[in-house]
Formats: structure tokens, sequence, C-alpha cells
């Protein structure tokens, strides 16, 4: 009996010599560093969904110089492909023109995506669908637009505020708006064509899709929204066998009308497309107390 006492003590000393002390508190503070990362990282992919305030179909068919003459639906298959259902395929006739004129057709597609459809989305943009669908890229530029809305009142956070058709009021990130510009040439083509891209996303604007990935990983987001908006402003052209001015051609004689005319347009469209998104009150970045103790 004392040899097996003697022998638990040494055991017992054994067991909380100092060396024993740290790696024990190495493996907890481990342990606890493993379950903020797994916490972290369970807020960065999980996403809470955010309705529209009203759906896209609403943006007005007739808004001050533009007639909707063309309102496209996609394919089963495509709308797949898309991952959502939540868009709009546009074309707005310019009355102040001739239809042969540029910029007296601008075709604008909206799509929207909310919560867990990861960013893999946002690879439908113009230099992957177009160049897919036979297009060849000629040259993709990122580009600031300076956009005078509506009614536009600037604020004093730097933030500006716009009017609607319906006479009520949208708050936008700002009148500039970083976009990308593409610039392709259609298959039999003569002359390039031109597409401007960009995101809203959360309230913001983002123009890159790369950007879209790096803010979706933020835990600080936990519900998350991104609406891509597609402007392309081109012309008519007579169709050989109606002759009807039935056909679109996008791009115009000079990047820089091409600019000019978005600009004009998304003057008009973009409150009007904000106006369906999400209040920018939802998403309002949690404070570095928030983050670390998992408080919403």
């Amino acid at each position: 009996m004392i040899a097996a006492q003697k022998f638990d003590a040494t055991a017992a000393g054994k067991a909380f010599n100092p060396t024993f002390l740290i790696a024990v508190a190495i493996l907890v503070a481990a342990l606890f560093g493993m379950r903020l990362i797994t916490s972290a990282w369970s807020w960065a992919f999980h996403k809470e969904t955010v309705p529209l305030v009203r759906e896209l179909n609403t943006i007005p068919r007739n808004i001050g110089p533009y007639q909707l003459v063309r309102s496209e639906v996609m394919p089963p298959d495509i709308e797949r492909q898309l991952g959502t259902d939540k868009y709009i395929s546009y074309l707005y006739r310019d009355t102040r023109k001739e239809p042969e004129e540029a910029g007296s057709a601008i075709s604008l597609h909206v799509v929207y995506y909310t919560g867990n459809q990861e960013p893999v989305s946002a690879a439908h943009v113009p230099e992957i669908c177009y160049e897919g669908s036979g297009f060849t890229r000629v040259d993709v530029r990122q580009v600031e637009l300076e956009v005078e809305f509506q009614g536009m009142r600037q604020l004093p956070d730097g933030a500006v505020e716009a009017v609607l058709q319906d006479g009520s009021t949208v708050r936008l990130p700002g009148s500039t708006i970083p976009l990308r510009e593409f610039e392709f040439m259609a298959p039999g083509a003569s002359e390039t064509g031109t597409v401007l891209y960009f995101f809203f996303y959360n309230g913001r604007y983002v123009a890159a899709r790369r950007d879209i990935t790096f803010h979706f990983l933020d835990i600080a987001s936990r519900a998350v929204y991104y609406s891509k908006v597609e402007v392309a402003p081109g012309r008519f052209v007579r169709d050989v066998v109606d002759r009807e001015f039935s056909s679109f051609v996008p791009g115009t004689d000079s990047a820089e009308e091409t600019r000019r005319l978005a600009a004009e347009f998304m003057g008009w469209l973009v409150p009007e497309i904000k106006g369906c998104l999400p209040d920018d009150a939802l998403f309002i970045d949690l404070s570095s107390e928030d983050v670390a103790t998992g408080a919403l």
C-alpha cells in the first residue's frame, strides 16, 4: 500500500510540472482559436437573403425620352445557367433620335442575387458571356462615369438623393459610378460594339466581379445582395426581310459617345433600379465588438 501511494504521488507530480502545464495551455488556446476561426468562416459563408423592395419588372417602361420597345425572357436552360429568375432584359428607344442614329436604342440588363448564391454567379459578365457566344474581345477597360441623376441633391455624407418617376426619392452611393467597359467585335461586323456594367453590392457601387468575391467573404456582412446593371447604347437597323427597324446593334462611333449616351440613360434608370433594391439600413457594418462577441 505504501508503494502504491508513493507511485501515485510521483505521477501527480509529473502531471503538474511546468512543461505539461504549458502544453495544456497551448492546446486550449489552439482549440479556442480554431473555434473562433470556424465561427468566422461560418459567418463568412452563411449569408442571409434579403428580398427586393419591388420587382425589377416594375421599372418604368416609359421614362423621360425613353420608351420600352422590347422585353426578353430567357429560355429555361439559359435562366438556369444565370442562377436566378430575378432579372430584366429591356430594349429602350430614345424618341429624340432617328432609328439608325447612334443612341437611338439602348439595351438594359439587370439581374439580382442574394443570400448564399455565391459570387460564382458574378461570372455572368459580358467579357465571358459574349466571348462564349462567338464575339471577339477587343478590349476591357475600367472607367468612371459622372452621372447627373434626375432631381439630384447632394447629401452631407457624400451620397446623393435622386427623384423617381413617381415623385419619391432614393439614396444613391454617389454620382460617380465605376464601370467595366467591354469592347467587342460581333461575327461578320465591321465596327466594334461596347457594353458597360457595374454592380450594386449591399448599397455600394462595385465595378469588377472579383470585388464581389472579396466583399462576399467579409464576416461583417451577414446579409448580402448584389445586382448587375448592364447598359449598351446602340442603334436600330432595318431588317432586310420586313424592312422594319427591328434589329439592335450595340455601339456607337466612339467610346466617348457611348459613355455619354450611357451616362444620360443611367441618369433616368439607375435611380429606378436602386428603388427596387433592399434598404441601405440593412447593411450597416458590425462594430469590432459585435464581431468579437458574435452579436448581430
